[in-house]
């Protein structure tokens, strides 16, 4: 079976369930970029003032699979993109499944 997922608003509570499932490596990259748990970064993204964020859910159980998000900085002209539990993998299997069938050429 394949994973099916979308994308919705983030809740604080999302942040609650994903944090236990954060792989090592990523707790090490919080860890190293700024002496944080998993759940202090995912609960931090909820404070920043006009911060968009966001959940991925998995289909099948409802569960919170990744947290992604933007906030904007200092210079109006950038923002600070906000990245949780694999993200990458998941948007890369959701691009895949949206190409499909989509004509090329």
């Amino acid at each position: 079976m394949t994973d099916t997922a979308f994308v919705r608003q983030a809740i604080l509570k999302d942040a609650l369930e994903l944090a236990p499932k954060i792989r090592k490596s990523d707790r090490e990259e919080i860890r190293a970029s700024n002496n944080s748990t998993p759940l202090k970064a995912l609960v931090e993204a909820f404070t920043l003032e006009n911060s968009k964020i966001y959940s991925v859910i998995r289909t099948e159980d409802n569960s919170v699979i990744g947290m992604f998000g933007s906030a904007p900085c200092a210079d109006p002209d950038y923002g600070v993109a906000l990245l949780g539990c694999c993200l990458v993998k998941i948007c890369l299997n959701i691009l895949n499944n949206l190409l499909k069938n989509v004509p090329i050429g």
